[in-house]
Formats: structure tokens, C-alpha cells, sequence
């Protein structure tokens, strides 16, 4: 069945066919750019004052990527935005609850919070984000931007579910991959903050060689700029690392998982057969399948089981 067209003006949409082009060619893999550039869009169709990424972690907490003081992970309140938006799966206006929801963790007077979602094994859709566009002038946001709004979340949702198929493909491959992150290794998180420090230290340098006051308010926002690059990157890398135990939970079969979590519990070959009606041949094979799987021992599984069932 066909969709119906984007219900935006003729000038909303020259923007966002524009912010097609420039996004998939451009940032593909640079988050933070991907951010910052539809944070540029977002303002060429409508005021925004604040604009926040939020990317879900667990099962009440979200952190934010882009446009927030600290992204930490953080227990969000469950009468705010993201409660909403995780509740009711959709985008988030003022005017369905009269502003309440905005009210609990916002001073703005009008906000849009777009849900983001991805296919999950089963090819039904799971929200994992959102973007939030915020106003301090009341009634800001009619049809038109929302809309479009929705359109570039889905355009970005896209995108990192892109970027996260191909790490996914790259973990397949025998060996370590060329920069890409491992939650077994912190060799990748210091080889980032060695090179991105050095950066910021050239910059400071810059500064105090150059002399020129002209030069320095320059230095000073690239230093700015790159300590902001830096807390979502790192947020990011946070995420992926965080996500492994639940990754690897779903990876194994409803039966694997089931044995998977009697092993967390600490049962012996033994006990696990009696508990699941099951031969103890079978037990070795789904326990076989799990320790390839994971790639760990029965003790490293039984913990990683444990991490996935507290998120």
C-alpha cells in the first residue's frame, strides 16, 4: 500500500529534500554532525531554541547525545517528555495534554518530541530515541513543522539504524575491525580521548602563542565546540557498550534464553535438565550454542545475563 505525500508547504518541503541530500551523502557516520545539521534544519522550518537527542538506556532512563549540559545516563520522571513519548509510542505536542508533560521537565512554552524507531528481530518497530524541539514563544509549532519533523526523525532513525547494521556486520568479520568499538576493550575509548585531547590541546597552544584577543574568542569556540563533540561521542560509544548484553541476549534462540537464565541463577548442568524437562544432552548443546554465541565462559555468561536483566 502506497503512503500519502508529506502534508508540508511547498517551501518545508524544498528544505527537507535539500537535508535528504546533504544527510546521506554527508553524515553517514558522524553523529554528532548529523546532529547539529538537523538541528540547523529543524530551525530553518520553525524556531528552535533548544534541540536535544535523546537515546534511550534500559528500561526508565534516557541519555542525551546532543544539546544537553551532561549527557549521562539518567532516570527520566515519569510524568515528563520521554515518559509520554516511550507510553504512547507517537510524537509529543503541547496541546494533547494541555502542556503537562512539558510542564514537568521544561520552563519552554511549546515542544515537539518525535519518537525514533527501529525494526526489531521480530520486524515489528521499537522507539530507542527521540528529538526534541523546544520554543520559548507559545503556539510555535503548527501541522507543517511537525510534520516535517517526523519526516527528518525518520530520515535520522534511518540513518543510525544504517550505521548500526554495518557495526553489526563488521563484528561478524574474524578479528578486530579498524576502529570499531569493543565492549571488551578500553584500547578504542583511550585511543579516541588521546587523539581528541591532543586536538584541543593544539588548539589552547594556538591561543597562547598567537597572542591576538581576535584569534582567541576563535580557538576558545573550537575548544567548545569540541568538548561538546566530544561528551556525545563518548555517550555514544557509552551506548554501544552498554547495549552488548542485551545484543547478545536476543541473539540466542527463545530456548538458549531460557537455559541462558537459569545459568544466571547459578544452576549446574544437572539442575537446569530437571528445571526444563530436558535431557541432559540437550542442556550441552543449548549451552554449547551459548558459550559460541557469547563468546565467553559459563561464569562471563551467567554476568553478562545478570547486566542485561537490570538494564
Amino acid at each position: 500500500m502506497s503512503q500519502l505525500p508529506l502534508r508540508v508547504s511547498s517551501e518545508t518541503a524544498a528544505v527537507l529534500h535539500e537535508a535528504h541530500n546533504t544527510i546521506t551523502a554527508r553524515f553517514a557516520y558522524d553523529r554528532y554532525g548529523l546532529y547539529e545539521y538537523v538541528r540547523v534544519v529543524a530551525g530553518r522550518i520553525a524556531r528552535v531554541d533548544a534541540f536535544h537527542v535523546g537515546l534511550l538506556h534500559g528500561t526508565n532512563r534516557v541519555r542525551y547525545v546532543y544539546g544537553h549540559d551532561d549527557p549521562v545516563s539518567s532516570a527520566y520522571p515519569t510524568n515528563g517528555l520521554v515518559a509520554w513519548v516511550v507510553r504512547h509510542k507517537q510524537t509529543y505536542r503541547v496541546r494533547y495534554d494541555n502542556g503537562a508533560a512539558l510542564r514537568a521537565e521544561s520552563d519552554a512554552a511549546d515542544a515537539v518530541t518525535v519518537p525514533l524507531f527501529r525494526r526489531d528481530r521480530t520486524g515489528g518497530r521499537r522507539i530507542f530515541g527521540m528529538l526534541s524541539m523546544y520554543c520559548s514563544v507559545t503556539d510555535t509549532y503548527d501541522d507543517d513543522a511537525v510534520h516535517a519533523f517526523e519526516w527528518l526523525a525518520g530520515l535520522v532513525a534511518r540513518v543510525l539504524a544504517r550505521h548500526q547494521e554495518d557495526l553489526e556486520a563488521l563484528r561478524l568479520l574474524p578479528g578486530d575491525a579498524p576502529g570499531l568499538a569493543s565492549s571488551a576493550t578500553r584500547d578504542p575509548v583511550v585511543e579516541y580521548l588521546a587523539s581528541r585531547v591532543a586536538s584541543l590541546r593544539r588548539t589552547a597552544e594556538h591561543v597562547l602563542v598567537g597572542g591576538e584577543l581576535s584569534l582567541a574568542a576563535e580557538h576558545l569556540q573550537q575548544v567548545v565546540t569540541s568538548c561538546a563533540e566530544i561528551q556525545s561521542e563518548l555517550a555514544e560509544m557509552s551506548m554501544r557498550a552498554d547495549d552488548g548484553p542485551e545484543r547478545r541476549f536476543l541473539a540466542l534462540t527463545p530456548a538458549e534464553q531460557r537455559v541462558a537464565l537459569l545459568i544466571a541463577d547459578g544452576l549446574n548442568n544437572q539442575r537446569l535438565a530437571q528445571e526444563l524437562g530436558i535431557s541432559a544432552n540437550t542442556v550441552k548443546t543449548h549451552l554449547k550454542n551459548i558459550l559460541r554465541k557469547y563468546a565467553m565462559d559459563r561464569a562471563q555468561v551467567a554476568e553478562d545475563v545478570q547486566r542485561h536483566l537490570v538494564r
